[in-house]
């Protein structure tokens, strides 16, 4: 999916348990590492979608995604003034349109691959930046990444052109949250039962990594291979 690029590029993948940052997965540019978030309280999140293992793999194709253009945006004046998403750049939180347009490829080719659900962060991503940078995407853009019609509605619907800046927070605020509202899937009664005891969060942590790494590396060179 990424050619080479990646793995040429030195990027490293670590697992671990933080307890301090709540997010599934994060980038850092510095060092070049997608880290994976193994934090046994995650596991009931509302977000999670499939098996830890599947989520871990979802997870990292978003990351991944996330590392190809901090590695490869030079960060001169050329990407700093198309940062803006509104200029097709990724934005303060980094989930602008060449985010989406990548993210949006890369899931696509990985769920035409496997038989479960791909987790689909694209739409939460469109809002969480829409949010931070008060854009607004196309018409064209709503129907490429298939994003609902009736929560993204057109530029008027969104109150951006006109109003002050305290109005404008407030109604993306309120879009975000219909949107987790409409994708946070509900607990079943399997998944509840899959959650992790305080007691040995660590040992199940731990039993996790061993259960999943097996898959997860097979996954990880299909998406930094030739092929």
């Amino acid at each position: 999916m990424f050619g080479s690029t990646l793995s040429h590029a030195g990027l490293k993948i670590e697992l671990e348990v933080n307890r301090t940052i709540r997010a599934f997965g994060w980038f850092n540019r510095p060092s070049r590492t997608v880290f994976l978030n193994l934090d046994p309280a995650l596991q009931t999140s509302p977000l999670m979608v499939g098996t830890r293992e599947e989520h871990l793999i979802s997870t990292m194709l978003h990351e991944c995604v996330h590392a190809f253009i901090g590695i490869y945006s030079c960060n001169k004046l050329c990407c700093v003034i198309f940062r803006h998403p509104s200029q097709g750049g990724e934005g303060t939180e980094g989930h602008g349109p060449v985010w989406v347009d990548g993210y949006a490829t890369v899931r696509k080719e990985l769920a035409a691959h496997v038989p479960w659900a791909v987790e689909n962060s694209l739409r939460r991503g469109v809002i969480g930046s829409m949010c931070d940078d008060l854009w607004q995407p196309s018409a064209e853009q709503v129907k490429r990444w298939e994003l609902p019609e009736e929560i993204f509605g057109s530029p008027a619907g969104w109150g951006f052109a006109r109003g002050d800046f305290r109005e404008k927070v407030k109604k993306v605020h309120e879009k975000r949250r219909e949107l987790h509202e409409r994708d946070a899937p509900k607990q079943s009664a399997g998944k509840q039962a899959l959650a992790l005891s305080k007691v040995d969060e660590e040992t199940k942590a731990g039993e996790i990594v061993k259960a999943s790494f097996g898959l997860f590396s097979f996954f990880y060179n299909q998406l930094t291979s030739d092929k």
